[in-house]
């Protein structure tokens, strides 16, 4: 009897160890992305004039980063939309389209989706989220423009409740127009599920699908 009280004893420290050599999964080694990586990922936002749902269509590996080519669903058709590098430094916008209109001498209109980048990459969300971070926009016009990072908490949206970082974008063009400003949420994994615009409209994720099988 006294071998079989201490085989027990052995047998469980050797699954200890065991356990703790384990390797980690590659999943959990992986920096935190707040916008999806993978083609087929979904968003349907719920805007004032009507659901917009957007979808990525192309996700590119470049050094340690993820880019990622967004396009809108529009009457069937799915146009390009934005450009965006994704990795554990923050979210930056590359390019956005640019729609142009002609119209024919019969004044029939013909509208043309272009993809446009940005002279410098835009900072959308900076990483690691510190509360309290500000960090400079370009502006068209040479405006100053900025962006402040709040810090992760609760959003609650038609998609589902998401722990988000709260970014503040804000642009002034003194003396005359007072400051703007801009709300929006990102989550980890999501991108944006909330944004508030200057007049008190906003938007919120209606329903989230990752792409994954």
């Amino acid at each position: 009897m006294s071998h079989l009280f201490i085989a027990v004893p052995t047998a469980l420290v050797l699954m200890a160890a065991l356990a703790v050599a384990a390797p980690v999964p590659d999943e959990a080694k992986a920096p935190a992305l707040f916008f999806p990586t993978t083609v087929g990922a979904k968003w349907t936002y719920r805007y004032p004039v009507g659901d917009v749902t957007r979808v990525v269509t192309m996700v590119e590996r470049k050094g340690g980063a993820h880019i990622v080519s967004v396009g809108q669903v529009d009457d069937g058709q799915v146009r390009p939309q934005e450009k965006l590098e994704v990795s554990a430094k923050g979210l930056y916008r590359l390019g956005a389209v640019v729609i142009t209109t002609t119209f024919d001498a019969d004044r029939r209109a013909t509208a043309s989706w272009e993809m446009v980048a940005e002279p410098v990459p835009v900072c959308l969300l900076k990483l690691p989220a510190r509360p309290g971070d500000r960090w400079n926009l370009p502006h068209p016009q040479g405006h100053p423009a900025w962006v402040t990072a709040g810090g992760e908490e609760a959003v609650r949206v038609p998609a589902g409740s998401f722990t988000a970082v709260p970014v503040d974008f804000a642009v002034t063009s003194p003396p005359e127009t007072p400051t703007v400003r801009a709300r929006y949420w990102y989550a980890r994994g999501v991108g944006l599920v909330k944004w508030t615009s200057p007049d008190g409209e906003e938007a919120v994720l209606k329903a989230f699908s990752s792409g994954r099988p």
